[in-house]
């Protein structure tokens, strides 16, 4: 395959923030091609997995099974057991 130029297609992604150490790292991933990379801000984390895809479809052989209509996104309430500590990161009304 010659690729012969380039088409902008919007994919979901998801950024989670995690603690590494006592340092703050930003996971971005798409569940559209199960690719996920890490970034010191969210911008870095999209950036990164941008680059990561973009190189991911370049190589060649590798089938592209895109399946946008298969992502669903979704929010949910859970019930936490109340605790005396704070969850860092959360909204003060939520303990755990």
């Amino acid at each position: 395959m010659v690729i012969v130029g380039r088409e902008s297609f919007p994919i979901p992604v998801v950024v989670v923030k995690e603690i590494v150490g006592k340092q703050p790292v930003f996971v971005a991933s798409t569940p559209v091609f199960d690719i996920a990379s890490q970034g010191e801000t969210v911008e870095a984390a999209v950036a990164e997995l941008k680059e990561a895809v973009e190189l991911f479809l370049e190589e060649p052989g590798v089938p592209v099974q895109v399946r946008c209509d298969a992502v669903f996104t979704s929010t949910t309430n859970v019930d936490l057991p109340t605790r005396s500590s704070h969850i860092p990161g959360c909204p003060a009304s939520v303990s755990a």
